[in-house]
């Protein structure tokens, strides 16, 4: 599969929220120095949900998808830009 034809997946892009999700959640956990179980219990969730968002096991609703970032102290920020224009600026 080509880039561009990679870029028009929704596969992609979700793949793509959950490992920054990921990432955000990770950095938190360092920060104040959590296990999974700590964070499981700063969510209010089950270990085995903080598990499957660790795996990156998961497709979030956006309302939990906003929970969980807010829930991390990030502001998540959706920007919507023409795909044409998108690809043809980001080929490499």
């Amino acid at each position: 599969m080509q880039r561009e034809e990679l870029l028009k997946q929704p596969a992609y892009w979700t793949a793509k929220v959950q490992c920054e999700l990921y990432r955000q959640v990770e950095e938190y956990m360092q920060l104040y120095n959590m296990n999974r179980k700590q964070l499981a219990e700063y969510l209010g969730c089950s270990q085995g949900y903080v598990t499957q968002l660790l795996n990156g096991d998961f497709d979030h609703k956006l309302s939990k998808f906003f929970e969980l970032s807010l829930a991390v102290n990030k502001i998540p920020r959706i920007t919507f830009e023409d795909a044409d224009e998108y690809i043809a600026s980001n080929s490499k």
